[in-house]
C-alpha cells in the first residue's frame, strides 16, 4: 500500500494530545514515538503501570491504533521495553528486576548500539546487554570512545537523561556562518 504520510502525522498528532493528559513532560523521539514521564502524575510504580495499561487502551479506542509502551524508571529502558513486544504490548521494566529482563538480550537491542558497534563489541565477546558490565570501563573506552561509558552506565540501568518538557529549547552551543560558493575550491 501507499503511504499517506498526511494521515501517518495527524495519527501521531492524536496520540500526542492523549499523552498529554497523562503528563505535560512528552518528549519526542522520531515522528510516532515519545518518552513520557509520568514522574510528577502517579505516586508510585504500580500507579505508572495502571496509567500505561489505561493509555495504550484509549489509543487502540479513541484514535484507533495499536501501540507498544515500555515502562521503566529511565528512557533507555522505556525505550527497550517499547522495542521487546511490539504492535499491542505494554512491557514493564522495574528496577528490581532490570537484569532478569534485560542482561539476556543481545547488545544490539540498547538503544544507540548500532551495526559498527554491535561489531567492535562482540569482537570483544561482549553479545548480550549483560555482558556489557563485565567489561573494564577503560578498555570499552579504548574501543568505543566515551560512548562506551554511556553503554556501560546503560548496562547498569543507569541513565540520567530527564524528559524535556514541551516547551524547552536547548541552549546554543555555538554559532555558526558559512558561504557555499558555485564549484569546488582548491586552494585557498
Amino acid at each position: 500500500m501507499r503511504t499517506r504520510y498526511t494521515d501517518y502525522i495527524q495519527f501521531s498528532v492524536l496520540a500526542r494530545d492523549l499523552y498529554y493528559e497523562y503528563s505535560d513532560r512528552i518528549e519526542p523521539f522520531g515522528l510516532d514515538e515519545a518518552w513520557i514521564d509520568l514522574t510528577g502524575c502517579v505516586s508510585s510504580f504500580a500507579q505508572g503501570e495502571k496509567a500505561v495499561h489505561e493509555l495504550c487502551e484509549r489509543i487502540k479506542h479513541e484514535p484507533g491504533l495499536t501501540v507498544s509502551i515500555g515502562l521503566a524508571d529511565n528512557k533507555i529502558y522505556a525505550k527497550l521495553g517499547s522495542d521487546m513486544k511490539k504492535h499491542d504490548a505494554c512491557t514493564i521494566i522495574p528496577r528490581e528486576r532490570f537484569k532478569e529482563l534485560v542482561w539476556s538480550l543481545p547488545i544490539r537491542d540498547l538503544l544507540y548500539v548500532g551495526r559498527t558497534t554491535e561489531i567492535k563489541l562482540q569482537s570483544k565477546y561482549i553479545e548480550t546487554i549483560g555482558d556489557l558490565p563485565k567489561a573494564q570501563p577503560d578498555d570499552l573506552i579504548r574501543w568505543l570512545g566515551k560512548v562506551g561509558l554511556v553503554l556501560y552506565a546503560f548496562s547498569h540501568g543507569e541513565d540520567q537523561s530527564q524528559v524535556v518538557s514541551r516547551d524547552f529549547e536547548p541552549p546554543i552551543k555555538s554559532i555558526g556562518n558559512s558561504n557555499t560558493f558555485p564549484c569546488d575550491l582548491m586552494t585557498d
